[in-house]
């Protein structure tokens, strides 16, 4: 796995302390990775296919392509999992899911007002 990460960065051009930022880490912990010394954590592997939009699978074991899905399908495919037996949530899910750019900042703009609204109160 030390190479791939590696080949991840480097593919990102970036150094590792931008990479590690990225992903909340430091730079030592990157270095550390790519030299073997430690074995990434669960959330540190799910954070690079996230951020980098990796195959999980490819990260782990060099099998199938590097990069995933593109970041719509991975949303998708997360709320996939997630599907309730309430369809109201599910379309409402399904929904965000399918959100430009635009729509998605309308949404957060919505949301950081409320949340200073009840902040205040």
């Amino acid at each position: 796995m030390k190479e791939r990460i590696k080949l991840i960065r480097k593919n990102e051009k970036m150094n590792q302390t931008d990479f590690g930022k990225q992903i909340n880490l430091s730079q030592n912990a990157i270095a550390s990775y790519e030299n073997g010394v430690r074995i990434p954590t669960e959330r540190v592997i799910a954070d690079i296919c996230r951020v980098f939009t990796i195959n999980e699978e490819w990260l782990r074991n060099g099998t199938g392509e590097m990069k995933s899905q593109n970041k719509n399908e991975i949303i998708k495919s997360y709320i996939d999992k997630q599907i309730t037996d309430n369809s109201a949530l599910n379309d409402a899910l399904k929904k965000l899911a399918d959100m430009s750019t635009e729509e998605w900042n309308a949404v957060y703009n919505f949301i950081q007002q409320f949340k200073t609204d009840t902040d205040s109160k």
